[in-house]
């Protein structure tokens, strides 16, 4: 409900307009998703590759007050042509594609850019998308809360979502097709005016790849939260950078591996000093998360 609100609003009666150019155009768009994918199929008929593209622009909604509420929505869209392969399905539904997590990161670098702190993403569940391939980026974000409190309205910021077959199809989309919603003024408005700037560390960082086995339902910020926890400052970058389904994991678990940084300030980390942390976050992980690590 929360995400209809403020990012995909349920208009019955969308704004007429006096004088339309055509009448297929004859109403303010309460959505820019439906032209960008529109666009993009038009791209997909004469290239066969991925299309990407972008849009800041603005929606209109209905008012009681006769004025139309302007928003500005930066709206983005990752379509693959017909011979790409859909999500795996999961217990859960569908599995995020590569299109997910490549706007994903997007998304996550322009709030990062701005200075917005604390944000996140929480599952969705709308009918326009496939299950299990959604998620609501929302601010004033704990992931220790997650499910023990609900989503407010004025935390929500945009959603992303894996569009479902039929939805795709309807816009003559045959591949995977992703789209995201940010709502550009309320971003604006939570952007910083002062930018904090960590210098340069003189020394070098440690790169080690952690892969664990947990249930499906988990959250990967869930175990990410967990992991800063139990590694307390010298943990400097979590990035999951692969989720996999198969033949190697049992049903209703999914392995997720990650690319763990770690870095002090005033020193060279040794992996005497690194070991003692992977273990904390290793059993920290089991504990509270039942999590196995890969291979074991």
């Amino acid at each position: 409900m929360w995400a209809q609100q403020r990012v995909f609003p349920a208009v019955e009666a969308p704004v007429l307009l006096a004088n339309p150019l055509s009448s297929d155009r004859d109403v303010l768009r309460t959505s820019a998703i439906p032209d960008l994918v529109e666009t993009a199929a038009q791209n997909l008929r004469q290239i066969d590759e991925d299309v990407r593209l972008f849009e800041l622009g603005r929606v209109y909604l209905p008012t009681a007050e006769g004025l139309p509420e302007e928003r500005r929505v930066l709206t983005a869209v990752v379509a693959q042509p017909s011979n790409s392969s859909w999500p795996a399905k999961s217990g859960l539904g569908h599995q995020p594609s590569a299109g997910f997590f490549r706007l994903k990161g997007a998304a996550e670098e322009v709030l990062e850019r701005l200075g917005i702190a604390r944000t996140g993403f929480v599952p969705l569940a709308h009918p326009a998308f496939a299950a299990g391939a959604a998620a609501g980026i929302i601010s004033d974000h704990h992931p220790e809360s997650m499910g023990k409190r609900p989503v407010r309205e004025a935390q929500v910021l945009g959603a992303i979502g894996a569009l479902r077959r039929e939805v795709a199809s309807a816009f003559a989309v045959e591949g995977q097709c992703v789209v995201l919603a940010l709502d550009f003024d309320r971003i604006i408005a939570l952007a910083g005016d002062h930018r904090h700037f960590d210098g340069i560390v003189r020394y070098p960082s440690v790169v080690q790849d952690l892969a664990v086995v947990i249930d499906e339902a988990v959250p990967a910020e869930h175990v990410e939260a967990v992991m800063r926890r139990a590694s307390r400052r010298l943990l400097t970058d979590v990035r999951l950078f692969d989720v996999y389904q198969g033949e190697q994991v049992p049903s209703g678990k999914r392995s997720l591996a990650f690319a763990l940084t770690f870095q002090a300030s005033d020193r060279t980390l040794t992996d005497a000093e690194v070991e003692p942390i992977r273990e904390r976050i290793v059993s920290a992980l089991e504990r509270q998360l039942g999590a196995s690590l890969r291979g074991d």
